[in-house]
């Protein structure tokens, strides 16, 4: 049986495991899971999807190592943890891309035989994209019982030495360079001064025409609004968040390395620091609750501004309401975490904006914070550790590095 994308108005995960599940199900399963790539909420998609209809005894996941790497060995730790006893994670070590999607069950007898199964094969990865969402990309996956076949499926990954644990992810040889110094960087974060204001972004513009136009051009200004060439605004909302911003310069200061990108941080730093996000968590709640009990006030401050605009014949007439507009802006602000995040802090984080197949800009921006870390005289805490994550090729001394170490 092959399906594709959507198969008989089902979803591409439903479509896969009604087809893994049609098997006998009295017996017991070992899941073997093969992807390129996968993030961990559509793996946790699968797993559950397929306890709620079988039986299963051991799951495990195999991803190339790279994928692993970007994942990172704290994320990875946490969905094994999540299925204790069940789950295992391996990041299969090649010399070329790990590609294979395949999805496997297999029951076997007492005596250790294979004796029953389903293998999916094809082109899905285990991603939004590729399986578990809604919509995404076209994918084709091939189902398989036959005994060999899913035998010789299985058996590659008994190959000696292509299979890494998470505790080893770490740790490379002098041959992964590359490999090393990707991991390295996709430990961290990179972060940079973030310049747009709460102010800015829950002002109103209203266009200018030709009459308002002119006046921009010839410097007469409208008390209590911007004016540019082309329109003309006004902030709605003034909230302080001085009681709420971060003290991010400790950070920066005790745990970043400068680079052409910004400021590299190690991440378990980031996630470490409990303080900050409930500070963080505390800026959202104010924020939204003076917003919520702003808005009728606002939105007729905003419709008797646009009458009076309208009146001095300086602005065009708005395509949308102006005040359900701003409603909408700050709707959309709710649920846009990360730009949140960048409002409240002044900063944006980031991950390494390169893969692996760009190797010379890995070497770039490595030896851009290997010469930062080495030049500085005074040496902050992720310094030390970088070098000596360096010299030592692995990962461990970042990864130690924690928020109560300031």
């Amino acid at each position: 049986m092959v399906f594709m994308n959507h198969y008989d108005g089902e979803s591409k995960l439903e479509s896969l495991v009604d087809a893994l599940a049609s098997c006998d199900r009295r017996r017991s399963y070992c899941v073997s899971i093969a992807t390129c790539y996968c993030t961990p909420t559509s793996v946790r998609n699968l797993i559950d999807a397929v306890l709620d209809r079988l039986k299963l005894i051991e799951v495990h996941l195999y991803i190339d190592r790279r994928t692993a790497i970007s994942i990172g060995h704290a994320e990875l730790s946490e969905l094994e943890n999540a299925y204790p006893d069940l789950l295992s994670i391996f990041a299969v070590k090649t010399g070329r891309l790990f590609h294979t999607k395949g999805y496997c069950l297999a029951a076997y007898s007492p005596a250790g035989d294979l004796v029953h199964g389903r293998l999916a094969i094809g082109s899905a990865n285990l991603t939004s994209a590729g399986l578990t969402g809604t919509h995404g990309n076209i994918e084709s996956l091939a189902i398989h019982s036959d005994i060999n076949t899913i035998s010789e499926f299985l058996e590659f990954f008994d190959s000696e030495g292509i299979l890494v644990t998470l505790d080893d992810l770490g740790d490379f040889s002098p041959d992964d360079t590359t490999d090393f110094q990707f991991a390295l960087l996709t430990s961290g974060l990179f972060s940079h001064k973030w310049s747009a204001t709460l102010a800015t972004y829950l002002s109103v513009r209203f266009r200018l025409n030709e009459e308002g136009r002119q006046r921009a051009q010839e410097g007469i200004d409208t008390p209590g609004f911007d004016m540019d060439r082309a329109s003309i605004a006004k902030p709605y909302f003034e909230f302080d968040r001085q009681n709420w911003q971060p003290n991010d310069t400790d950070l920066v200061r005790n745990f970043g390395i400068e680079c052409f990108l910004g400021h590299w941080i190690p991440k378990s730093v980031i996630q470490d620091d409990e303080e900050h996000n409930e500070r963080f968590q505390e800026f959202k709640t104010a924020l939204f609750e003076n917003v919520d009990s702003r808005m009728a006030a606002i939105r007729g401050e905003i419709l008797h501004d646009f009458a009076s605009l309208t009146q001095e014949g300086i602005v065009d007439p708005p395509e949308t309401d102006p005040a359900q507009g701003l409603h909408d802006r700050i709707e959309r602000l709710r649920n846009d975490q990360d730009q949140l995040y960048r409002i409240w802090s002044g900063r944006q984080f980031f991950q390494f904006p390169y893969d692996l197949s760009d190797g010379r800009a890995i070497e770039e921006t490595f030896d851009d914070l290997l010469r930062t870390a080495h030049g500085k005289t005074r040496k902050n805490r992720s310094m030390r550790a970088f070098l000596s994550a360096e010299r030592d090729r692995t990962l461990e001394p970042l990864q130690a590095l924690h928020v109560v170490d300031r």
